[in-house]
């Protein structure tokens, strides 16, 4: 007998548009004190790289750079780059860490893809720029919350504060270049914190994409997304916890209340007369699609999670700009759970899971297995390592799905049928 454990896609996997293949280490500089350590990554075009610092301190940090087979794809080359890493540990005892930090950030690595370049860069230099806020606000709070508090971060369950950011590549090809930046981390507090936001570009212009530019018609967009949330979270949002409440206008006034008439945010003002702007809905396209999702509390409590609703190109014709809906183009997506594969318009789930062999004492992983539109797929596992990255590809038609360990090594390739 052996025992099956589901795969859960991780906020920060790695990402890239064809399976990296390992390259020589590159150097790197490394700042330390007593107190932080910080590395950061030199540019490179090898496939793919890890650095590590010469300290036993030091972070060991990666990079991705794949360039796609834009013969076949027409979509641009992008490397997933480890651009900062960093930890914080006590003034009077380095073997306590107090704080712990990364930031990885999609670059295009081709030269083909100008305009491109050039938005995602404007893009980075703000998300760079953010997290190195973030970073230098948290180090100032978990120092003043280890002088006061020591005894809160060793013992058997020590706390450690933490900011994560990374990407990962939902649709690259010709028309679209989105991904999702995910960011998570810890702060104090009951429990850590994450949000997601969509980003959207349109290839050819380099352009951000915002949902007035990608949708045709907001209000018909509002009444699916109000079918959508009706159906599958009826009773986890904010002002919906009476049958009477449970109305299709309440479920529109529940995403224009959070995001606005347009979708597009606005500026709140609440009964204290302060303001508080609101941020518009996040969005990212998927092969097959559109996908909706929102943050913490955006329209439901903490304990509810994030809400995810997929809007198929052929369940919603007219709805989308047209120049923006994949038809059977050649793509490549990372970490997709759901796309159609049989052609009936409706998008089939993909489960990805490791097999365990159930007669050793450990965890020791013998082997994987998919399910996608009623069929299973396995294979074995020659070196034990758990899945970090999937990715789906089209390519003349056929779906292939491959597996990948945190290096970017290759563990197990299936084509869909």
């Amino acid at each position: 007998m052996k025992k099956i454990t589901a795969f859960a896609l991780s906020a920060v996997l790695l990402t890239a548009c064809t399976a990296p293949t390992p390259a020589p280490q590159t150097s790197q500089s490394a700042e330390q004190t007593t107190a932080e350590t910080t590395s950061q990554t030199e540019e490179t075009t090898v496939s793919e790289a890890q650095t590590t610092a010469d300290t036993a301190e030091s972070q060991p940090e990666e990079t991705e750079s794949i360039t796609a087979d834009t013969a076949a794809v027409a979509a641009p080359g992008y490397s997933l780059k480890t651009l900062d890493s960093k930890k914080i540990t006590a003034e009077d005892n380095s073997d306590i860490i107090l704080m712990t930090s990364e930031l990885k950030l999609i670059e295009i690595t081709d030269s083909d893809h100008p305009k491109l370049t050039e938005g995602l860069s404007a893009y980075n230099t703000i998300r760079h720029d953010s997290y190195d806020y973030e970073c230098d606000d948290l180090s100032s709070i978990v120092k003043a919350h280890y002088e006061d508090y020591p005894e809160s971060f060793t013992g058997e369950y020590p706390i450690m504060y933490s900011c994560f950011v990374s990407n990962s590549v939902t649709r690259c090809d010709s028309s679209i270049f989105s991904f999702i930046n995910y960011e998570d981390g810890f702060s104090g507090g009951v429990h850590g914190w994450y949000v997601t936001e969509g980003v959207n570009f349109d290839t050819e212009t380099g352009a951000e994409l915002t949902v007035s530019d990608i949708c045709t018609d907001i209000p018909a967009l509002i009444d699916i997304l109000a079918d959508k949330l009706e159906q599958e979270y009826s009773e986890v949002l904010y002002n919906t916890d009476s049958e009477e409440s449970r109305t299709h206008d309440n479920y529109i006034k529940v995403l224009t209340e959070a995001y606005g008439e347009d979708l597009m945010g606005y500026d709140k003002t609440w009964d204290d007369g302060s303001v508080f702007h609101m941020n518009a809905m996040n969005f990212a396209f998927v092969p097959d699609g559109v996908e909706f999702f929102t943050n913490q509390y955006d329209i439901a409590p903490y304990a509810a999670g994030t809400q995810s609703m997929t809007i198929l190109f052929t369940e919603a014709e007219g709805l989308f700009n047209e120049k923006y809906i994949s038809t059977g183009e050649d793509f490549i997506a990372d970490n997709i759970t759901s796309i159609d594969i049989n052609g009936d318009g409706k998008g089939e789930l993909i489960t990805y899971e490791s097999i365990y062999d159930d007669d050793s004492d450990k965890w020791n992983i013998i082997g994987y297995r998919i399910a996608a539109n009623g069929k299973e797929y396995t294979a074995d596992s020659s070196n034990g390592d758990y899945i970090a990255r999937t990715s789906l590809e089209r390519r003349d038609g056929k779906l292939t799905i491959s597996l990948y360990n945190k290096d970017g090594d290759l563990l197990a390739g299936f084509d869909l049928e």
